[in-house]
């Protein structure tokens, strides 16, 4: 069973940051991939099951539907519905 890894994604109309965490916490890298479903598509591919974590935005909707299939999960939410000290840790 390989490790599980955690992915949060910054969506931008023209191109977005991928952040990829293991369970530890650690950051095993991050990287911005131009905007568009063959690109995107491409970065997962290599991940295996994933989780995912992006924030609610224009993008979210079609980020997800796509990525579903592709990975363990997508979890979408708005930043205010996270406590403070969650936020101040991100990522990205």
């Amino acid at each position: 069973m390989s490790e599980q890894i955690y992915v949060g994604l910054d969506m931008g109309s023209s191109r977005c940051q991928q952040a990829v965490i293991n369970s530890d916490g650690s950051l095993v890298f991050s990287r911005v991939v131009p905007t568009s479903e063959r690109n995107l598509r491409s970065a997962f591919a290599q991940l295996g099951e994933a989780r995912v974590h992006l924030e609610a935005g224009e993008l979210s909707d079609w980020v997800s539907t796509f990525l579903r299939p592709m990975v363990r999960s997508v979890t979408v939410s708005h930043p205010r519905s996270l406590p403070a000290a969650d936020r101040s840790n991100s990522v990205l």
